[in-house]
């Protein structure tokens, strides 16, 4: 379909009652990135309404629509609860690298997070809206999960929980991350909390982080699902990956592989 502003005009609307915001559009209108000018939802549909009629092809606006046709596409046949930070990081660009002949997502992969805080927090405390209704956790709770961007996914954590008390734990990059997440998800049914609605959620009680990678790694091994270990020390938090700095690391090695 070819995007035109009235179409995208009528796209975001739909996607407002999804539940899409400013947040979730930044990572539509600036790639991943800080947020600049005109990245609220109200800004852009008031530029498309007022100030442009057609767009030019291929420019950052018509990539932009088309990113948001895209966004609803995966909204509406989404099989779960929606989450519009996966489905804006899965829009992203990702970097790839080989591990032995099969090419790995490298942002792509499994997690576990632990907390510091003593005091329950909401695991949807950035959002006012839904915080009331979300399951509170602290330091007594782990959470197990995938993650199409690891290094976007750790930054939204930072951002309900307070950078001071989230430890960010990446076990594995690999691409084939929804059939990992659900097998191991499997095996750690006994330990997972169920929020106040009713629902089964990833948070859980009564098991370590160890004890989960321990697990993840040898259900990657036995489903022989392709990955790279990105942990080194659990217990020493600073030896973790830097995912900025590896994938500057990887962008050299293919330039200097072309050259």
């Amino acid at each position: 379909m070819k995007p035109s502003p009235k179409k995208t005009l009528s796209i975001l609307e739909m996607l407002e009652r999804l539940g899409f915001n400013d947040h979730h559009f930044q990572f539509i209108h600036h790639w991943g990135n800080l947020p600049g000018k005109d990245s609220s939802l109200e800004s852009h549909k008031r530029y498309l309404s007022q100030e442009i009629q057609n767009y030019k092809p291929n420019s950052n606006n018509w990539n932009v629509a088309l990113r948001l046709q895209e966004c609803l596409d995966l909204a509406s046949h989404s099989k779960k609860p929606i989450d519009f930070i996966e489905i804006g990081e899965q829009l992203n660009g990702l970097q790839q690298k080989t591990v032995g002949k099969v090419r790995v997502n490298f942002n792509s992969g499994l997690y576990v997070v632990t907390l510091n805080n003593s005091q329950p927090i909401s695991a949807n405390a950035d959002d006012k809206r839904i915080a009331h209704k979300a399951i509170k956790v602290n330091k007594e709770n782990c959470k197990f999960g995938k993650a199409v961007n690891l290094e976007n996914r750790k930054y939204n954590y930072y951002k309900t929980f307070g950078q001071g008390n989230v430890n960010f734990i990446p076990i594995a990059s690999l691409s084939e991350i929804a059939i990992a997440e659900q097998e191991i998800l499997k095996l750690l049914l006994e330990y997972r909390l169920i929020s106040p609605s009713g629902n089964l959620t990833e948070w859980m009680h009564g098991i370590d982080a160890s004890k989960i990678i321990d697990l993840a790694i040898e259900l990657l091994d036995n489903l022989k699902i392709p990955y790279e270990t990105l942990y080194t020390n659990i217990s020493d938090i600073t030896s973790m990956v830097n995912f900025s700095q590896l994938s500057k690391q990887i962008n050299e090695e293919a330039i200097q592989t072309k050259q």
